[in-house]
């Protein structure tokens, strides 16, 4: 796994809860949109957040993993 920081827009509070429980620890940010740092293995699944919801879900870190879901898309 690997430890993954992602940035959401408020709308998708429920999604996130729904998917990791309501105890998931979340950090809630300026702007309407909440940070959350996850164990993720790099899977279509994980990697198909950005794409379902768009600018609503931007991956902030690390570095790597951003590169690895660019690559998928292009």
């Amino acid at each position: 796994t690997e430890q993954v920081k992602l940035k959401f827009a408020n709308a998708l509070i429920n999604f996130v809860m729904d998917r990791f429980g309501k105890d998931v620890d979340f950090n809630i940010q300026d702007h309407g949109t909440f940070m959350l740092d996850l164990d993720v293995v790099a899977t279509k699944t994980v990697f198909s957040w950005p794409f379902m919801f768009g600018d609503k879900v931007v991956i902030v870190e690390p570095q790597s993993f951003r590169c690895t879901f660019e690559n998928q898309i292009q």
